[in-house]
């Protein structure tokens, strides 16, 4: 399927979803928004370069890879900086999180961020950023249970609240370069 008809399929399924009245299982607001990113996600995921071939299942695809994982993973930090209480402290001693080889691994990749960014640009392809987006939250999502931030003592919440409020803000920032809304909620 060529892309120019690929690309009108897409704004064609937006357009109807979002003049819908009803929407179907239960999903109200925001979580509307969530399946409509979805698309765009999987359109950007790809290099402009390459053929491009519209499909359906990879457009509806909820494992892996998605829209709704980069969406839930932003919700899920901000809501940790709500429901913990936690000072985010820029100046807080960082040396807790040394020993913990998820956060080295977050903290490597959140460090990449502007050489993705100067990439993309330079490429004019959006798929760096995208790629860029899926690994952060992926690493995230490993280092989330084994760096507890609720009910921790302060000298160790703190450098824990200051990766993960560090990790929000690097996904909001490329979702917003995207284009894309970074929720807040799902």
């Amino acid at each position: 399927m060529c892309v120019s008809l690929a690309f009108s399929l897409l704004l064609c399924c937006c357009i109807l979803v979002s003049i819908s009245p009803v929407c179907p299982y239960g999903m109200q607001g925001h979580s509307l928004t969530v399946r409509d990113c979805d698309g765009a996600y999987q359109d950007l995921k790809s290099k402009r370069i390459k053929g491009y071939t519209f499909d359906w299942g990879r457009m509806l695809q909820a494992e892996g890879d998605t829209g709704p994982f980069v969406q839930y993973t932003h919700a899920r930090l901000k809501s940790i900086e709500r429901v913990t209480g936690t000072h985010i402290n820029s100046t807080c001693d960082l040396t807790p999180l040394v020993s913990s080889p998820e956060a080295a691994a977050v903290i490597s990749w959140l460090s990449r961020e502007d050489e993705v960014l100067e990439q993309s640009l330079a490429d004019m392809e959006p798929a760096h950023v995208v790629h860029y987006l899926f690994k952060l939250c992926r690493l995230v999502s490993r280092a989330l249970p084994s760096l507890r931030v609720k009910d921790m003592p302060t000298h160790i919440a703190e450098p824990r609240m200051l990766l993960f409020h560090c990790s929000r803000q690097s996904i909001a920032r490329c979702l917003q370069i995207l284009g894309l809304p970074p929720l807040e909620q799902v």
